[in-house]
């Protein structure tokens, strides 16, 4: 009994001490701190290249199998390592399409339009799945975007296989850019 007399007792007293607990005006503003340091213009984290591959472009490496080499000065030890590339190519319609894909060829076999790519190149390929020769009648546009492994981190939840999300990205992190140069 003694007890519940005392915890109520206690119990009274922390209401009372909670109660007595008022908000304060707020005190003077202090002193504004010095600026910070202009960081280097730019954002090195994303780079996106357009480009063709015309139709003499493709290098027959036999079996079916077509690539085309393009430099890239912005595929560093650095994106090779611990970045990404992610390429589209433009179809027919306008559309852009993630690679690597495969698409119906003929009736025994399917192409596929893939890439890869090492310090200071990347590489597109087609390859017919029956080996055959391919016929390249126009001009391929394709998009590479280089990006680094900050910027991934940065934003964990981009699908980098939609080229619309990843070109989103990219116009924001170029309207950066431009903001921070001028």
């Amino acid at each position: 009994m003694k007890r519940t007399i005392k915890i109520t007792a206690a119990f009274l007293m922390l209401i009372a001490t909670l109660g007595s607990c008022v908000k304060g005006d707020k005190g003077d503003t202090g002193i504004a701190g010095t600026n910070g340091t202009n960081g280097t213009n730019g954002n090195a984290n994303v780079h996106a290249y357009s480009f063709t591959v015309n139709p003499g472009n493709w290098i027959s490496a036999g079996a079916g199998f077509y690539y085309c080499d393009v430099p890239f000065t912005q595929i560093t030890s650095d994106i090779v390592n611990s970045g990404t590339v992610s390429m589209f190519e433009e179809g027919t319609t306008g559309v852009w399409i993630a690679m690597p894909y495969s698409i119906p060829y003929s009736s025994s076999g399917s192409l596929y339009y893939g890439f890869n790519y090492s310090l200071g190149y990347v590489r597109v390929n087609v390859s017919n799945s029956s080996t055959g020769a391919i016929t390249f009648s126009s001009a391929i546009n394709y998009k590479a975007v280089v990006i680094s492994a900050s910027l991934r981190k940065a934003n964990p939840n981009v699908n980098w296989g939609d080229y619309n999300k990843v070109m989103k990205l990219v116009n924001e992190t170029e309207t950066l850019q431009q903001n921070q140069t001028n």
